[in-house]
């Protein structure tokens, strides 16, 4: 399958399905909410970029999603502390957006990928290709969102609902 082809990285791309877009937790519980999470985030971490282990930077919260193809749900695995170039390396559609509007150095993104993952611009380009492959097969799915309990994810969930089922899997 494509998303195994993807995930021998350490850092992949792991876009979002359109129909997901703009319904993060991020988006859809109150900021103290989320900054509870995040902030968890960042100390389960040490405050260090859970990927390439970048520390005195800005961390974002970044969720980590697992895709269930026969029930359509896509299922909260994690919240991740994570740089600004491996997020937006998570977020390849919205990283290239940045980059045409002036606001991103795309080259300096990929470099950043192809050194984390001991690897060259040809895979870099191979990963992507692969990545907006998967992103396309994901789309054909209305997805259900759900946290790492299962439960279904709305604007009732709490930062409690989420925190307690995420790092004890």
């Amino acid at each position: 399958m494509i998303e195994r082809q993807l995930r021998k990285y350490q850092l992949w791309a792991n876009l979002v399905p359109r129909s997901s877009w703009f319904v993060s937790l991020y988006r859809l519980l109150p900021r103290r909410e989320w900054d509870r999470i995040r902030r968890a985030a960042y100390a389960h971490y040490g405050h260090k970029c859970a990927i390439c282990g970048m520390s005195d930077t800005t961390l974002s919260g970044h969720e980590d999603w697992e895709y269930d193809y026969d029930h359509s749900t896509q299922r909260l695995v994690g919240v991740l502390a994570l740089c600004n170039l491996c997020h937006m390396c998570n977020h390849l559609g919205f990283a290239s957006i940045q980059a045409n509007e002036g606001k991103l150095d795309y080259s300096e993104l990929v470099a950043h990928w192809c050194q984390v993952n001991s690897a060259d611009e040809e895979e870099f380009t191979s990963h992507s290709d692969y990545a907006f492959k998967l992103w396309k097969l994901r789309n054909e799915f209305e997805w259900q969102m759900v946290g790492p309990s299962k439960e279904p994810i709305s604007q009732d969930t709490t930062a409690d609902d989420v925190l307690d089922g995420l790092w004890k899997q």
